[in-house]
């Protein structure tokens, strides 16, 4: 027994180098590996016992001795390869079973996030595949969700990525808390979730998912003292007979994104009408591609900013385009389209290179350039702002930069970076449709905002006498804080007469004149004087 250990620790010592010349011939005949083993031991018993027979009758011995002799042999050898092809058996085994669970959890981590531990996208295909199967086998419904979370990069911008971590972690546990066992929650993306619902009961069920979804995401996350509140926006969709597993992703998503431009933290069924939209979204992008690689259709307009003198406190320039396949497309449905495929730099470029040229035809006149939110999550845009315009000639005092409130309310540390570094550089800053947000006094003041342009809705509605108060408090609002404040929106003379008993430094409107093309700004400029009105 003694030898037979050391027989077999002998085995063991060679296990790696055995291991690689037998993985693949064991994992390929594992399930015959029995009998393999026992037909190599017979063939291998009646091998030593004819070499015995050959060896004993070559020595000229009697019928008795050969006989005596051989049976002895026989059984010895015989032994022998039986312990052999037991240790070998043993370790062949071994090494099918190490095998096999390396394949697992290959197979395991090929198919799993390694971040939450739920299916990844390979996965989630592979079953979505086979609920389309089925569904059209046994008829039952199928639904896909797609879940993005709704600004999570503020929280890795401001708590940092190991905080982003453990949040997404988090939000996988909710998720998959709040689905069934027979559903599948898989990660497909940063922040972005998917989930497969089988045998679903119409969009009632996949409805009531993703309340619950939306439940369990709304709860805040707490990590070292931090509060993190998080919503989130989901794409539902229902697989028609027809549908394959390409089809729902991109319907799915159709369906969430509309959820996110719908206001966030809510979910959307998907419908043709998406379809359709979609569609001419795709169409939108590739002709303003190519209207920005050639300069076809764009162009920007320019709308003056009247002081209450009549004198010209600054234009503003407006991105016009007029495409042969779908007529005039406004900012508000190509600026998206720019910002979702990453075209808003290049547009942003063509503006600012229009409003030089303008800035060079009228020296004395400050050009107001809209900036969008997405464009602040560029830590270059100042320097590439400030760089486009001194190469060109101009100074950057020249220049007033319009952003939106809900810059204000988001505060991102690129958003305060590239203002700062702007207000260094000599723009001027200008906060855009003040009224139809959130903004706090405090941003307001901290952030030293030098024009505020209050909504069209203030004038417009000012009529009321307590319209006219809030009116009243916004320019009152603005003067405490060193601002300039102007009416928008200004489209007759009770508009004009109101803004300026108001208090408002400057208007902007049809009142005074349309965005217009260049070459129409120049007879504008002749009937008004050009000057810079500043506040008092």
């Amino acid at each position: 027994m003694g030898q037979f250990r050391q027989f077999k620790l002998k085995i063991n010592v060679i296990l790696p180098k055995f291991h690689l010349v037998f993985e693949g011939w064991a994992l390929k005949y594992s399930k015959r590996l029995g009998t393999i083993v026992i037909a190599a031991a017979v063939a291998m018993m009646v091998l030593a016992a004819w070499a015995n027979v050959a060896i004993v009758l070559s020595n000229g011995l009697t019928r008795v001795e050969t006989f005596n002799l051989i049976w002895p042999l026989t059984l010895a050898s015989s032994v022998a390869v039986i312990l052999v092809m037991s240790v070998l058996y043993e370790t062949l085994c071994d090494l099918v079973l190490q095998l096999e669970k390396q394949k697992d959890l290959a197979r395991s981590v090929a198919l799993q996030d390694a971040l939450t531990g739920v299916s990844n996208r390979t996965l989630l295909m592979d079953r979505l595949e086979q609920a389309l199967r089925q569904k059209k086998r046994d008829d039952v419904q199928v639904a896909l969700l797609i879940i993005d979370l709704d600004r999570f990069k503020s929280v890795n911008d401001t708590f940092g990525h190991d905080v982003g971590d453990q949040v997404i972690r988090e939000a996988a546990s909710r998720f998959k808390n709040r689905l069934r066992d027979v559903d599948t929650l898989a990660r497909i993306g940063g922040d972005e979730f998917a989930v497969l619902l089988s045998s679903v009961s119409g969009s009632a069920g996949a409805e009531k998912a993703c309340q619950d979804l939306l439940s369990g995401i709304s709860d805040v996350f707490q990590y070292s003292g931090k509060k993190i509140h998080l919503g989130a926006s989901i794409g539902a969709v229902l697989a028609d007979a027809e549908d394959t597993a390409a089809d729902l992703m991109q319907k799915a998503d159709i369906a969430m994104y509309k959820a996110k431009k719908g206001g966030r933290n809510q979910y959307k069924l998907f419908s043709s009408n998406m379809n359709i939209a979609a569609k001419r979204r795709r169409q939108i992008e590739e002709h303003l591609r190519l209207a920005l690689s050639t300069g076809d259709g764009l162009d920007v307009h320019f709308q003056p900013i009247m002081a209450k003198d009549q004198s010209i406190i600054s234009v503003e320039g407006f991105l016009r385009w007029t495409n042969e396949s779908f007529g005039s497309i406004s900012p508000g449905e190509a600026i998206p389209i720019a910002e979702e495929c990453g075209l808003i730099d290049e547009i942003g470029a063509f503006v600012i290179e229009q409003c030089c040229d303008v800035a060079h035809r009228f020296p004395e006149i400050t050009l107001s350039i809209n900036l969008s939110s997405l464009q602040f999550r560029d830590q270059s845009l100042s320097w590439r702002i400030e760089q486009q315009i001194k190469n060109s000639g101009l100074s950057c005092s020249r220049f007033e930069l319009e952003i939106t409130e809900k810059l204000l309310i988001d505060q991102s540390p690129e958003f305060v970076e590239n203002l700062g570094k702007l207000r260094k550089a000599g723009f001027r800053i200008a906060l855009d449709d003040f009224g139809t947000g959130y903004s706090s006094l405090n941003c307001l003041h901290e952030l030293a905002i030098d024009t505020l342009k209050l909504d069209s809705t203030f004038v417009a509605s000012a009529k009321r006498n307590h319209s006219i108060a809030l009116l009243r408090s916004a320019v009152a609002l603005g003067h405490a804080n060193g601002m300039q404040v102007i009416a928008e929106g200004v489209s007759n003379e009770g508009h004009r007469e109101i803004a300026f008993m108001s208090g408002c430094d400057g208007m902007q409107g049809h009142l005074i004149a349309a965005p217009m093309e260049r070459r129409e700004l120049a007879n504008f400029f002749d009937s008004h004087p050009q000057q810079r009105s500043e506040v008092a």
